[in-house]
């Protein structure tokens, strides 16, 4: 006798079987890291994690849960982890480490053809590409770096005194979350380029780019942190279609054909050796495909980190009226003495204690990403803490709490307080460095514009505290924010008004 099903006997069956699969495949994930504490349903699925990227707040979640288990590993994804234990960090990415990049990375391949340096997880591939473009990150080939650094400092200084400098009678609030993005815009593509994009000439987002980041962060967040997501949207048929191009009008993709069209001046006009950073590229041996996408990384990865370090050290600064005193004073002794140039040079501002001090303190007290940047577990798997983890896992890193690490900055690590780098004995003041500048990587997986990171903020609130004072212009809401890997500021208004330091003889 033959049994015939009927169409609701076929469904039932099934559902029947895709549920005893979800079972049968969540049983087998959360196996796998069973013996690392974490959100319950973090244990066999994404959501978890993908409602807590999507709160906007995703940091002040992480600091939470590792307040809650109180562990340095804990499990954030059926095979993500996440630390902020920074031997566990030095030990992923160290020089001679197994371990390599994890999939997060991949998230930000800007070309579906062509892989960036930041954006590849082939870690020979990385290794080749970075040592030929350290010679032009290092400085050392391009003479103008620190000029050109300067000039972008003098149109900032400019775009202040001539549309937003208030005076007794009257106040024109700037927005200087505006004012940050468009120097590090115009910063870094003069670097790159040799040309400023404009923004601050123009006051206005010329590129794009911010208006971009500000409705794709979010989606760009999921599609890195969520693993089928991530192989979805990085399809390269799906990716040839919906990702940037440097045909775009507007976003990643404008700064995109501005590369090319850089890169393409250069064959064209047969002046590929020049002395600045893409000049370097080539010379080293980078291929003309390859310049457009190292050059498009630099500016969508330097910008966001830097802007956003230039904001919040102002911030704190304007906010904190004994700090903001004790720079001052160390500001106006170095000008009055004619120990400071006119800009001051990044060799001048490194022997200023205080505003070192405050310049580590704003990047540890608010890191200007909460970005996951996963290593991948060797095949052999690891032991740490006592506890084995099976190769492929990956690992993240938990920034911020890492940053308020008690055993390393001491109790007060809420507390805005420069002064921990300056009254700390020796040993300890570089341990505390050393842990705030894993934000930028560490070993082989260090940032490539770290020095330029620093030069361009050293200089820049050094500047800005010569020539100008600064107010919050409404303490009640000092600005607005999100977070979605990078964080969105917008509305920082500050009322700002000259001054002169009298220069000694």
């Amino acid at each position: 006798m033959r049994v015939v099903l009927i169409p609701e006997t076929w469904l039932a069956a099934s559902a029947v079987l895709i549920v005893l699969y979800y079972i049968a495949s969540s049983a087998a994930a959360w196996y796998r890291l069973r013996q690392f504490p974490g959100p319950f349903f973090a244990s066999f699925s994404y959501l978890w994690l993908a409602s807590t990227d999507l709160s906007g707040a995703a940091w002040k979640t992480h600091l939470r849960t590792r307040a809650k288990y109180k562990s340095p590993l804990i499990r954030i994804g059926p095979n993500l982890l996440i630390t902020d234990d920074a031997e566990i960090i030095r030990r992923m990415s160290s020089a001679r480490s197994r371990y390599g990049r994890g999939e997060w990375y991949e998230a930000f391949r800007i070309d579906a053809t062509n892989p960036s340096m930041f954006g590849s997880c082939d870690t020979e591939w990385h290794d080749d590409i970075k040592a030929k473009a350290s010679f032009g990150y290092s400085g050392r080939e391009i003479p103008a770096l620190e000029r050109d650094v300067d000039g972008q400092i003098a149109c900032l200084k400019r775009y202040i005194r001539s549309k937003y400098l208030s005076g007794n009678k009257a106040t024109r609030p700037m927005d200087f979350a505006a004012a940050a993005q468009y120097f590090a815009l115009d910063t870094v593509s003069t670097i790159a380029f040799g040309n400023a994009f404009g923004h601050l000439e123009a006051d206005t987002d010329v590129t794009g780019y911010v208006q971009a980041m500000n409705v794709f962060a979010p989606m760009a967040t999921l599609i890195s942190d969520i693993p089928w997501l991530r192989k979805l949207f990085l399809n390269d048929w799906l990716f040839s279609k919906i990702g940037p191009k440097p045909t775009d009008e507007k976003g990643p993709g404008k700064i995109m054909g501005l590369a090319k069209a850089a890169v393409d001046k250069r064959f064209e006009n047969g002046i590929k050796d020049q002395q600045d950073m893409l000049g370097s590229f080539l010379r080293h041996g980078i291929t003309r495909h390859q310049a457009e996408a190292e050059a498009t990384l630099q500016i969508i990865a330097g910008t966001d980190m830097t802007s956003n370090i230039i904001r919040s050290t102002m911030l704190f600064i304007a906010t904190s009226p004994r700090i903001y005193a004790r720079l001052q004073s160390e500001i106006e002794s170095v000008v009055s003495s004619g120990a400071a140039s006119t800009p001051i040079t990044y060799a001048q501002t490194k022997t200023l204690p205080y505003l070192q001090a405050v310049l580590y303190e704003s990047i540890r007290i608010h890191p200007p990403t909460f970005s996951l940047t996963s290593k991948r577990v060797p095949p052999e798997g690891d032991t740490l803490h006592g506890k084995f983890i099976p190769g492929g896992t990956e690992i993240a890193q938990n920034s911020w709490s890492l940053l308020r690490n008690q055993e390393v900055f001491g109790e007060d690590v809420e507390t805005f307080r420069p002064e921990r780098f300056l009254n700390a004995e020796d040993s300890k003041r570089v341990e505390m460095k050393m842990v705030v500048e894993l934000l930028f990587g560490y070993g082989r997986w260090m940032c490539a514009g770290k020095m330029i990171a620093f030069l361009e903020i050293s200089k820049v609130v050094f500047e800005l505290l010569r020539e100008f004072d600064w107010q919050v212009a409404n303490p009640t809401m000092p600005w607005e924010r999100r977070q979605f890997s990078v964080f969105l500021i917008q509305n920082m208004w500050m009322r700002v008004t000259g001054r002169e330091v009298a220069v000694g003889g």
